[in-house]
């Protein structure tokens, strides 16, 4: 699946892609002579506060617009979006945010006329990887179809699709915020039916919620390395996530399902991390 680069000329093109073009090379260029310029008078500002941001965010949704709406006339990322607004990886919502980001954001008024509409179509990396990570926790699509107010063979349907309505996409990651912080085992589904999902998952190469350091950008990697169960090939998970998680406080029956792993897998990192703190 490609991803739409930004334009040549522009400072996000040449830093972040690797642009090596002269109209890319200079905006690299002129950015660091302002910079350099900014830091010697004493006005260099590289953040700006997320507050008026966030607020200003508000009141174009109240007006109609949408976050995804709102990210491709700022020319944002969700991810960059989602800091704001809600917060990720368990994290509160962000402090500041690049300045070029805000200006971009609070530029567009609420009066203007969005990009996008709810039906229009987009990029649907995100919420196909949302509804995986649930099944991946333990949440089989049958009881997932209450959770996310969709129907169950439009789940699956989602599950591999490359596009989606863009009232389906705010939909799903806006349950989805909730329904992954919790335990599938304490809110309705059997062992059984939990395992079998997972097991799904497993099957089809899906990860958790943890995986993603940007669940809805279509180049970042899984973090974690999941590779499938089987007789003599054990779940691999990140040794390093779980004991961050240990560390939070967290069992690991509640690790084993923020991570979409099984219980036995959390265990036998925890003992890895032991052994190798001990021989240290």
């Amino acid at each position: 699946m490609t991803r739409t680069l930004p334009p040549h000329g522009t400072l996000s093109r040449g830093k972040y892609h690797g642009c090596p073009c002269e109209p890319c090379a200079e905006a690299q260029r002129a950015y660091a002579r302002r910079r350099y310029r900014q830091m010697g008078y004493g006005t260099w500002r590289p953040t700006h506060d997320a507050g008026p941001v966030r607020e200003h965010i508000k009141t174009l949704r109240a007006a109609g617009h949408t976050m995804n709406s709102i990210r491709v006339d700022a020319d944002v990322s969700a991810a960059t979006l989602a800091r704001i607004v809600y917060g990720i990886n368990g994290k509160p919502p962000a402090a500041s945010l690049a300045i070029a980001s805000a200006q971009r954001i609070l530029a567009i008024k609420p009066t203007d006329r969005p990009s996008l509409t709810p039906g229009s179509r987009v990029d649907a990396t995100g919420t196909r990887r949302r509804i995986q990570a649930l099944v991946a926790m333990g949440w089989p699509v049958s009881h997932l179809e209450g959770r996310l107010g969709i129907h169950r063979r439009q789940l699956i349907h989602l599950t591999h699709a490359d596009r989606a309505a863009i009232a389906t996409v705010e939909k799903v990651a806006e349950r989805y915020r909730l329904v992954h912080t919790l335990d599938p085992l304490q809110h309705g589904v059997p062992q059984q039916v939990s395992n079998f999902a997972r097991s799904v998952a497993r099957r089809n190469g899906w990860h958790g919620p943890a995986a993603w350091e940007d669940i809805d950008d279509p180049a970042c990697e899984p973090e974690i390395d999941e590779r499938p169960a089987g007789p003599g090939r054990p779940e691999q998970i990140d040794d390093e996530r779980v004991r961050l998680l240990v560390r939070d406080g967290h069992s690991n029956t509640q690790i084993a399902v923020r991570l979409g792993c099984s219980k036995r897998a959390v265990e036998r990192s925890r003992n890895r991390t032991k052994q190798k703190e001990d021989a240290a």
